[in-house]
């Protein structure tokens, strides 16, 4: 699948990479199950594809897809930084944020939201 191409050196960057809900789904999949793989096995942080950064950008991301990555990245304790931009952004997604920054596992150190659609 292309979009799994696009991570690279710890950054997903989809950058104008238009997803379905079906892709958007196997994408949040994929990181439950790295996450999961990692803490059943204990496999060496360098051998997993770990995203610590991700950039959404012109995406035509709606509420329920930002959602939905948010939910399967707030398990994940490498996350560093969130780029969101020109996409939409309202409740679901914000309930998904706050889980992320409210929890004391969580590593994020930058987040940024620019030009979000929000109604």
């Amino acid at each position: 699948m292309p979009v799994f191409s696009k991570i690279k050196d710890g950054t997903l960057d989809l950058t104008g990479y238009r997803l379905d809900s079906k892709v958007i789904k196997a994408l949040s999949e994929y990181i439950t199950d790295v996450i999961k793989y990692d803490k059943e096995k204990g496999i060496p942080e360098a051998k997993l594809p770990y995203i610590r950064h991700v950039i959404l950008d012109s995406n035509d991301f709606k509420d329920i897809d930002l959602s939905n990555i948010l939910e399967a990245l707030g398990e994940h304790d490498k996350l560093q930084s969130i780029i969101y931009s020109n996409n939409e952004f309202l409740g679901r997604s914000c309930e998904s944020l706050v889980k992320i920054l409210s929890s004391r596992s969580s590593p994020l150190q930058s987040l940024h939201l620019r030009n979000v659609k929000t109604n």
